[in-house]
């Protein structure tokens, strides 16, 4: 059961990224396809970029390889390749090629790392939100001096980070695979 919500989740995500970034679409792929794009959601984990990026770099690259072999011109709503093809070793090695060149130092590997961490704190603090009312700051004409202003600002913000730091050490002990606060 989760296999197959897994694969029809990235059907549908990848038939969209085609249809809105290259005009193009999935036409209906029979069961072992739609098996085989999983391999892109793990490309996507094991090298730290979109699966937007990786079929951003994929299509055009297959499709001007199909253009110059059958001498076509122009392009079509299909992808211009098999999903075999598109998943296969070939693939993975030009990705990773490309990934090698465009991120040089590893800027993906942390900016991957960054949006899990706050998608964790996000998901974190919104349960801790249900579980405690959140209180909204006084605005500043509540208070007679600006000073009084800016200390209880201070002392908010101060707060907000320490309970940010507390929810951080705290995931960083749980263990899960690609855990980014480690």
């Amino acid at each position: 059961m989760l296999i197959a919500s897994e694969v029809s989740s990235i059907v549908e995500h990848v038939d969209d990224i085609l249809r809105k970034d290259f005009n193009k679409q999935l036409f209906n792929p029979k069961e072992p396809d739609q098996i085989r794009l999983l391999k892109l959601r793990v490309w996507s984990e094991r090298y730290c970029v979109s699966v937007r990026y990786i079929l951003s770099k994929l299509v055009p690259y297959f499709e001007r390889l199909a253009n110059k072999h059958s001498n076509r011109f122009g392009t079509s709503k299909g992808l211009g390749t098999t999903i075999a093809v598109l998943t296969g070793p070939a693939a993975e090695a030009f990705i990773k090629d490309v990934i090698s060149k465009d991120y040089s130092d590893g800027e993906n590997v942390i900016a991957w790392k960054e949006e899990r961490r706050l998608e964790a704190l996000a998901l974190v603090e919104k349960d801790e939100a249900e579980d405690i009312a959140i209180k909204q700051p006084k605005g500043i004409l509540h208070y007679v001096l600006i000073k009084d202003y800016v200390a209880a600002y201070e002392k908010r913000i101060s707060r907000i980070k320490n309970n940010e730091e507390k929810i951080t050490k705290k995931i960083a002990k749980q263990p899960w695979r690609g855990n980014p606060f480690r």
